[in-house]
C-alpha cells in the first residue's frame, strides 16, 4: 500500500503517527505522575516558585508523599498558582500552609504541607 502512496501521503501518515506517539508518551508520563488517580484538588498561591517545580513534583506531609502537583499557572497579579491533587484518604486542615522545598541542592523541588493547628480537629478542606 505504501508503494502506491505519493510523497505527500507518506508525509501525512508519518506526521500523524508521530503525533499519536507523542500523545501516548504524554499520557504515560501523566499516569506515572498519578494525575489520573482519585483524589481532590487544592490550590496554593506563591509570590514565586523558582525553577525545579513542575507538574510531576510531589506533595508531601512530613516527608511522606500524599499527592502531586498537576498544574502551574500565573494569576492576574503575577503570582504562581499551584494546583495539587491530594489522595482521598488524606485530610488537609484549613490551617495548613504550603512551602516549596528542594529535594536536593541542585535538583527538583516538592511542596511540603504543614497541617497547622487544625491537623486533628479540622475543619478540613
Amino acid at each position: 500500500m505504501l508503494e502506491s502512496m505519493g510523497d505527500r501521503e507518506k508525509l501525512l501518515v508519518g506526521a500523524a503517527s508521530f503525533i499519536v506517539v507523542l500523545a501516548l508518551i504524554w499520557a504515560g508520563l501523566r499516569i506515572t505522575a498519578g494525575v489520573y488517580e482519585g483524589g481532590y484538588e487544592i490550590r496554593a498561591v506563591f509570590t514565586h516558585v523558582g525553577q525545579g517545580l513542575d507538574p510531576f513534583s510531589d506533595v508531601r506531609v512530613r516527608g511522606v508523599r500524599v499527592g502531586g502537583v498537576t498544574d502551574l499557572e500565573l494569576d492576574a497579579n503575577g503570582n504562581a498558582v499551584v494546583t495539587m491533587l491530594i489522595e482521598d484518604d488524606v485530610r488537609i486542615a484549613t490551617t495548613a500552609t504550603a512551602s516549596i522545598e528542594p529535594l536536593s541542592i541542585f535538583g527538583p523541588k516538592f511542596i511540603e504541607l504543614d497541617l497547622g493547628a487544625g491537623e486533628i480537629s479540622g475543619p478540613f478542606l
